[in-house]
């Protein structure tokens, strides 16, 4: 059902017009040097861990390229 789901949210996110598509990763790792960083009003968090799936939009002309 979750791969419904996260199918679902892929097609909506999308838009192959403007060349923007979406990736799905599943068991996302990420590093307590390279956590998600959310600020608001003095408040600071990072997230890191293991998640069950990231989500990533990306534009195609960026497909494949790694830094």
């Amino acid at each position: 059902m979750i791969n419904a789901v996260l199918e679902t949210l892929r097609r909506i996110m999308r838009d192959p017009a403007s060349g923007v598509e979406v990736a799905i990763l599943p068991e996302m790792r990420i590093a307590s040097g390279d956590g998600i960083i959310i600020e608001n009003a003095g408040f600071k968090l990072a997230l890191t861990g293991v998640a069950d799936f990231g989500v990533v939009r990306y534009r195609t002309e960026y497909r494949g390229r790694c830094t």
